[in-house]
């Protein structure tokens, strides 16, 4: 698994207007470390908000954020108070989720209207899965960016507007 470089993810992060007032962002993340201390930087200077999730302890010392949450991919619900986020970032190896439709059911609840969902996905044969999947659980304008990280794909969705869950 190779580094992400920062000039390459501030092309993804341009995706998230500077300067806007009240911006919240929840990023899952096991796999490429780097981005927290991009997008917890990003945050900080725009003055955002910033939610970082490990699943794992033992991730921990890969990162030098000190406020972060452990979460469980079974629990029941991913934060107490739905509908927060207006960017959510998955950095997670999909293959490993057993239940990949509840897991999106579970990002969509804590989703605004309208919110941005950006995965980092390194696998490319299931990406025709993972759309259906999305749009089954009412994510649309699902496209993939290939041309800015090396060997991986950022797949950009958007919850649908006052449908589904």
């Amino acid at each position: 698994m190779g580094k992400i470089e920062q000039k390459d993810f501030d092309k993804i992060l341009s995706i998230i207007p500077q300067n806007y007032p009240s911006i919240n962002i929840f990023h899952i993340c096991d796999r490429y470390f780097e981005t927290v201390a991009y997008i917890e930087e990003f945050s900080r200077h725009n003055g955002y908000s910033y939610d970082l999730f490990l699943i794992d302890e033992s991730k921990r010392k890969y990162i030098k954020k000190e406020n972060y949450k452990l979460l469980k991919l079974s629990q029941r619900r991913y934060n107490r108070q739905s509908k927060k986020y207006e960017y959510v970032f998955v950095d997670l190896d999909l293959n490993q989720i057993e239940k990949l439709p509840l897991f999106f059911k579970k990002i969509y609840e804590l989703s605004k209207n309208g919110a941005k969902l950006l995965m980092i996905c390194k696998d490319r044969s299931k990406l025709g899965e993972l759309y259906k999947i999305l749009e089954d659980e009412f994510f649309v304008a699902i496209n993939p960016i290939d041309d800015v990280l090396e060997d991986l794909t950022v797949i950009t969705a958007r919850k649908m507007h006052g449908w589904g869950g």
